[in-house]
């Protein structure tokens, strides 16, 4: 007797409901009454469920490249991918994990941190801009702050310091945040091996010391020699003549007097002509007018000018001078250094 009814035959009938059944295909239920079949799965993948949806064969992958599937028929093996290393040699010892752990610890002036897969380490307890330096205890310690220009010097056993150079004798120095320079002070002193002077006001002159600095004195001519107008005065060059006076032209306002020498007064303002110091018993001076200007003869402290009956005022204020362009005197010293006789003259002269 053949079955005559619906077909294909309900799942409430001991059937499927459904007419077509895939190989190796895993039914599921549908939800209206009938059996449907999966997709079907490959070697190794493995049926996942889906809220809301039918399950289906899927391959089994790793994210993050640390497990290795191997598919097969029937079979899924899952590995470790690479080495797993059991041991960490460091510079002291070696580390081995702990039940899969190895704790990564600072030391002296090194601090770690962890967040999600990164290990950060980092440098402890420096100080923004100082330097560093070891200490006893194998670890680091912040120097104190240099300031501008300032220098790290060295100290035996102990730690060096920032300190400010110093000029010292005869020279200058400069600093600055990117700048250290020394350079010689102007003028150099004679303390220091200088010249205490910025320039020598004269070329060709002789070289002196004028009791502040070097200094030049005028230009001699041929022929002429250095003769020295005593304590305090700058030495002349005067002409040596065959009778032992000679002569000298004073275009300027000013010249030293020197023993057994006359001189020329040619200026048209006044030439102050000022005895030496130092003058032996019987020391010849002259002096004769040419400028417009005149001259004026000048003592130093302890002189007197004695014009016959006339003194001058002892010590430097005292004074002879000419009252016309031509005016002439000659004089003899009479006592060494200090007394001055007048021996003859021509015109007015003034005594002071």
């Amino acid at each position: 007797m053949a079955y005559v009814g619906p077909f294909p035959l309900p799942v409430s009938s001991g059937g499927t409901g459904d007419s077509t059944i895939t190989a190796n295909a895993v039914l599921i239920g549908d939800g209206i009454g009938t059996i449907d079949s999966t997709n079907v799965g490959t070697n190794g993948q493995l049926l996942i469920g889906a809220t809301g949806a039918d399950p289906a064969f899927s391959t089994l992958t790793s994210t993050g490249g640390t497990i290795v599937f191997t598919p097969g028929a029937n079979t899924l093996n899952l590995e470790s991918s690479g080495t797993t290393a059991a041991s960490f040699p460091t510079d002291s010892g070696t580390a081995t994990p702990s039940l899969g752990a190895l704790t990564i610890a600072g030391g002296n002036n090194i601090i770690t941190t962890g967040v999600g897969s990164t290990v950060t380490i980092d440098l402890n307890g420096a100080t923004n801009h100082a330097v560093q330096v070891g200490n006893v205890t194998g670890s680091l310690t912040s120097l104190s702050i240099g300031t501008n220009g300032q220098v790290l010097l060295g100290a035996t056993a102990a730690d060096p310091s920032f300190i400010t150079p110093t000029a010292g004798n005869g020279l200058a120095v400069t600093t600055n945040a990117s700048t250290l320079s020394y350079a010689l002070s102007a003028p150099v002193s004679i303390a220091n091996g200088g010249t205490n002077a910025t320039s020598m006001a004269i070329t060709d002159g002789t070289v002196i010391f004028n009791g502040t600095s070097l200094a030049t004195t005028a230009t001699g001519t041929s022929g002429q020699v250095l003769t020295s107008n005593g304590a305090g005065v700058a030495p002349t060059y005067q002409t040596v003549s065959s009778g032992g006076f000679s002569w000298s032209e004073v275009t300027g306002t000013s010249s030293a007097m020197a023993i057994n020498n006359g001189y020329i007064a040619n200026n048209v303002g006044l030439v102050t002509l000022t005895l030496p110091a130092t003058a032996a018993l019987g020391s010849i001076f002259e002096v004769t007018g040419k400028g417009t200007g005149g001259w004026l003869v000048a003592q130093n402290s302890g002189q007197t000018l004695f014009f016959g009956t006339s003194t001058t005022t002892p010590g430097a204020t005292g004074s002879l001078a000419s009252t016309q362009q031509r005016d002439s005197i000659r004089f003899v010293c009479v006592t060494a250094n200090n007394d001055f006789n007048v021996l003859s003259s021509i015109g007015s002269i003034t005594v002071v």
